[in-house]
């Protein structure tokens, strides 16, 4: 029996990875922008983490722009950093959004 997919290769294999996706989270790493959307949806950066199938100590790097995301993972970021942002207003429990398996349609 294999074991389960990390969250993220569920999302990931769907996302084409387009450059102006990956320049766009990391310019929102450099400008500091991903830990206070967070910050904001009231989620704890081990949540985040293990959402995208990463290590806490990676999420901390990049909230402190000392490390980039790349690749799918990064794409990942960038759809669930958009999603929490726009669901900032709107969601009573922004922890759901963290279901990667949704395509956020």
């Amino acid at each position: 029996m294999t074991s389960p997919a990390p969250p993220c290769t569920v999302l990931c294999m769907a996302a084409t990875i387009k450059p102006e996706d990956i320049a766009e989270i990391r310019r929102m790493v450099a400008d500091g922008e991903v830990g206070p959307i967070r910050v904001a949806a009231r989620l704890h950066k081990t949540e985040i983490a293990r959402s995208l199938g990463v290590s806490h100590s990676a999420l901390c790097r990049w909230e402190k722009g000392s490390r980039m995301p790349s690749g799918d993972v990064a794409v990942a970021y960038l759809r669930l950093l958009k999603r929490l942002a726009a669901a900032r207003n709107s969601c009573s429990s922004c922890a759901k959004i963290l279901d990667l398996n949704d395509d956020g349609q």
